[in-house]
């Protein structure tokens, strides 16, 4: 093991102009992974 130095997992809350609240949860603790990313657009 090998320790590491940066954030792996990132939740954040996201408050839209409207009032609508959305979340979202982040793992960049993958080695590879085969499922595609994904956009906001």
């Amino acid at each position: 093991m090998m320790p590491i130095e940066v954030d792996t997992h990132i939740p954040c809350l996201i408050k839209f102009e409207r009032g609508v609240i959305g979340s979202n949860m982040m793992s960049f603790d993958v080695w590879d992974g085969e499922t595609p990313g994904y956009a906001l657009k």
